[in-house]
């Protein structure tokens, strides 16, 4: 799932996804190719199950 289509679904900005990641509390996405970074949806159906995301 590539970056616009997660923020679609996901209650905060870029910045925040972004900072989630660097800390630990968001899955890492997989980077595809040199300019293609993109989640895989396990992982983020996972991450979303396990607890509720909340705006900071």
């Amino acid at each position: 799932m590539r970056q616009s289509k997660l923020l679609d679904v996901l209650p905060f900005s870029d910045a925040t996804l972004w900072r989630r990641v660097g800390n630990g509390t968001f899955p890492k996405p997989k980077k595809l190719s040199e300019k293609v970074t993109a989640w895989r949806v396990e992982d983020v159906t996972r991450r979303t199950a396990c607890a509720p995301l909340q705006v900071e």
